[in-house]
């Protein structure tokens, strides 16, 4: 692999990894618990799948990060830049709605 995979400093980095963790992270969570509430009557079940899909996200984005920092020119880093640009997005999308929803608000009615 080339080295444009590498990041300019180890804050780069570090900052998609943490980023890949806590999208690995939370989508294990998220995926499980909608299974769980499919498959499972009990709190004990529900509890158990959702905390098995939080571990192997971390897991899986814990091992990711160790082969990145064992070796960096032939693990790239995980593509989080996406990701980024599609919070940023829906951010700002967000903010558009609700600022159309309170301008629509009668002037008496808003927050002084």
């Amino acid at each position: 692999m080339s080295d444009k995979n590498i990041p300019v400093n180890r804050g780069e980095a570090r900052d998609a990894l943490l980023l890949n963790g806590a999208l690995k992270t939370g989508a294990g969570f998220v995926v499980a618990g909608a299974v769980s509430l499919l498959a499972f009557r009990g709190s004990c079940g529900r509890m158990f799948l959702t905390g098995l899909g939080t571990g192997i996200g971390a897991g899986i984005a814990y091992q990711e990060a160790n082969e990145y920092y064992r070796s960096p020119s032939t693990h790239p880093l995980p593509n989080t830049r996406s990701v980024q640009d599609v919070v940023n997005k829906s951010g700002n999308e967000v903010y558009r709605v609700f600022k159309g929803a309170y301008d629509r608000i009668p002037e008496g009615w808003k927050p002084k």
